[in-house]
């Protein structure tokens, strides 16, 4: 009776928090939602806001070698991003992969990349919870997150997120995702945006609990801690 209650009360923590995190994201999208993306200034020019996109998906994606052993050719790749906001990296996937799943937790941030990015046929952009990934099973490719799991307030929360991410993954999938290490600077500060931190060995406990192996690592200690995960199809979850 007591984990049964215990169950519940957790889960009812989780959508609080959940909610109180989608009010934030929809709070700030309204106000100026490219400075809450890509904090460098107020009213950013839009050219500006998209070349930063470019410089990212240039250097996280078009350069990454593991990505390019992996995926002879883009343009057959399906691909998820995790926390599309209004599309700051969005308009390059579309352009350079098959198809591109786009999930963001404000339904202020869809509604604005929509508007951006109007005339992109192979884009679907969905709302969703903050907790699941609203694709079907083994659909994807690829899944890309960045500067979005670090604001993530729960372990319980993104130990979901990737259990979600692999189940849409296809057979040999792989998982970009930029989490926020255990910077000197960071762990000590309490503003509501800065979300959990992992070491190595968090990390890739969290890997091999959701069904991914990891492939490489980068950035331990840093803001921007990095895993390449492949789905592990030898895990039955």
């Amino acid at each position: 009776m007591h984990k049964l209650l215990r169950c519940l009360l957790d889960k009812f923590s989780r959508r609080l928090l959940l909610k109180k995190c989608q009010n934030r994201w929809e709070a700030l999208a309204k106000k100026d939602a490219k400075y809450h993306i890509w904090s460098s200034e107020y009213n950013q020019p839009e050219e500006d806001f998209r070349l930063s996109g470019l410089d990212d998906f240039n250097a996280l994606i078009s350069n990454d070698m593991i990505l390019k052993d992996c995926f002879s050719d883009f343009r057959s790749v399906d691909i998820l991003e995790i926390g599309c906001g209004i599309g700051r990296m969005s308009e390059f996937f579309s352009e350079n992969f098959k198809s591109l799943s786009a999930i963001d937790i404000s339904s202020e941030m869809i509604s604005l990349a929509k508007k951006r990015l109007h005339n992109k046929t192979n884009i679907f952009f969905k709302i969703t919870d903050g907790k699941s990934v609203p694709f079907t099973d083994s659909s994807l490719d690829f899944a890309f997150s960045f500067i979005v799991f670090q604001h993530i307030p729960s372990y319980d929360i993104i130990e979901n997120l990737f259990l979600e991410t692999n189940r849409v993954l296809k057979s040999g999938g792989l998982f970009k995702v930029q989490l926020r290490g255990k910077a000197l600077q960071d762990q000590a500060k309490t503003e509501w945006y800065y979300g959990v931190h992992y070491g190595l060995k968090e990390a890739i406990a969290l890997a091999a609990k959701t069904g991914f192996e990891v492939i490489k690592y980068d950035g331990v200690d840093e803001r921007y801690f990095w895993l390449w995960l492949k789905k592990n199809d030898g895990l039955h979850l």
